[in-house]
């Protein structure tokens, strides 16, 4: 309808809209502050899965998970509780792959 009736005949419009520049989220500037060194002194970043278990923990010195949450349909062996520190992960990174290289240089946010 509009094409018969002509683009030409319709009144521009303006909508008003706010185009100024939002702040900065302080918590994302720190997080990709943190980012950029870490790759800048060759850092490899790994992506965890949140759940751990009670022989990986015992592995690297948690032996006490009485306050550790268990999932209780967990799917798999390796995932029986909640992780309560990045380090658990991070050790298992290493021990996963100290065979390919010989210098390993990991960090998680």
């Amino acid at each position: 309808m509009i094409r018969i009736y002509g683009y030409d005949q319709i009144a521009p419009l303006h909508i008003p809209s706010d185009t100024s520049i939002s702040l900065r989220n302080p918590t994302k500037v720190l997080r990709d502050g943190s980012l950029d060194f870490w790759k800048s002194v060759h850092y490899s970043e790994v992506y965890n899965y949140s759940f751990t278990n009670q022989t990986l923990e015992t592995a690297i010195g948690y032996t006490d998970m009485t306050d550790a949450v268990g999932i209780q349909n967990a799917f798999n062996v390796e995932y029986t509780h909640m992780r309560r520190s990045l380090s658990v992960r991070l050790f298992d990174n290493i021990a996963k792959n100290k065979n390919i290289r010989e210098s390993l240089r990991f960090f998680e946010i």
